[in-house]
Order: structure tokens, then sequence, then C-alpha cells
């Protein structure tokens, strides 16, 4: 397969959960399959190949402190195991990518900073910064933070109606704050990804999404271009 342009990039969109990265990704997907590959491209390629050392050491390191938080979490032991069988996929993907040399870049509608944004916040900026090479990001963040926990409360009312509408906005007001500062650790993060001086795309969800993926495209095909071009002797 002939080099493209985009290759050695790796472009992730970040997010609170519900907020439409997956739906903005499909959106967009057929529209760039020509120039990058997916999540699912390096989870074809089981064996990483030769493995990148440093990638392995904050791969591990990130994996271990994540399953330490889950738990703590408040969650039954089956939905435990299924949030580590995902993000273990998630830490194999990355390493694949890493460990590999495609001759396209990848975009992912979830990738480690979406799944590890509080481990990468708390360990040490020099020993992620390796991770920071030749990575873009797509950060998707609410304005209307009420109306965005109201819709995602609103899916799972029809999903499991509850008897008592009180219950529900009660459920709101405390699902705000946890919304509020789910954001704000993802503002962090997009402040760490800046300071490496990481391409990023700023996205409202409450835009038109084929607006929003229009800008998406013009965002991948500037990286790609800049790559290329400072490829060039």
């Amino acid at each position: 397969m002939p080099e493209n342009k985009s290759k050695g990039q790796l472009i992730e969109f970040v997010g609170p959960s519900g907020v439409g990265k997956t739906t903005l990704f499909e959106n967009t997907r057929k529209r760039i399959q020509d120039d990058w590959f997916f999540e699912y491209h390096a989870r074809l390629n089981i064996n990483p190949g030769c493995v990148d050392v440093i990638s392995k050491d904050i791969l591990t390191s990130l994996l271990f402190s994540k399953i330490c938080a889950i738990e703590k979490y408040s969650l039954e032991i089956t939905e435990k195991l299924s949030l580590v069988e995902r993000i273990s996929q998630i830490i194999q993907v990355q390493l694949v990518i890493n460990s590999n040399n495609f001759p396209k870049g990848f975009v992912l509608d979830e990738g480690i900073y979406h799944f590890f944004s509080e481990q990468i916040l708390e360990i040490k900026d020099d020993f992620t910064s390796p991770l920071m090479k030749n990575r873009g990001f797509v950060f998707l963040m609410p304005q209307n933070i009420r109306a965005f926990k109201e819709r995602g409360l609103n899916r799972k009312q029809e999903r499991a109606p509850r008897s008592k509408t009180g219950r529900f906005f009660n459920s709101v007001e405390l699902d705000v704050s946890g919304a509020e500062a789910q954001i704000e650790i993802y503002r962090n993060l997009r402040a760490l990804c800046a300071s490496h001086g990481c391409p990023i795309l700023d996205i409202s969800p409450e835009d038109d999404l084929a607006l929003n993926s229009l800008k998406v495209i013009r965002f991948l095909e500037h990286i790609a271009f800049n790559r290329f071009h400072n490829l060039q002797p």
C-alpha cells in the first residue's frame, strides 16, 4: 500500500461520555476512509510487532492506575469487568499503532486520552510527553451542561422508566454537578495538550452535525498537509 500524507499521525476524539463523539465520528468516517485508518485496522494486527518500549512502560502505568480507580467505582462486578476489557483493548490498540509502520495515520473516536484522562493529568508531564508526538485532538465540550445531562438522563429514562418524576429531576441536579467535574478534567487535559503544541479542534456538540463533520475533515486535511509539507526536502 502506498504511503499516505497522514502517515504517522494519530487523531483522537475527546470529551465526556454521551457528548456525541461516536456520532460525529461515524458521520465523518466514510469521507476520510481513503486517507486514514481506524481502530478496527489496528485490532486486525493482534501482534504489536516490535514493541515500542517507551510506549509499553507508559501504557502499562496508565492501565494499572486505571484498574485501581475502577476498583473504587460503584459498579456491579460485571460492569467493572466490561470496563477493564474495554480499556485493555484501548491500550492494545495504542501499542499496536506505536509499534508498527502503518502507511496511513489513525483517527480514533475513543482513545487513551478519553479513557485515561485523569491518570494522564496525575502523572509527571515528562513521562507522558512521548505520547503527545504526532498527535492531534478533536475536543467535544458541551456549552449547556444541564441540557447535555438532561438529554442523557432522558435516554436512560426511556430505557428504564422511572416511577416518580421527582426522582428524575433530583438526578438531573446530581448529574449536572458530576458533569461539571468531568468537563473540568477535559478542560485541564486540553490545556495540557495545547502546552505540548498539539493541533486541537474545538467542537460544540450543539452545532449542526454536518457542519461539525466538515470542520473535522478540514482539520484532518490541514494536519496531513502540514505533515507532508514538513517532510519535503
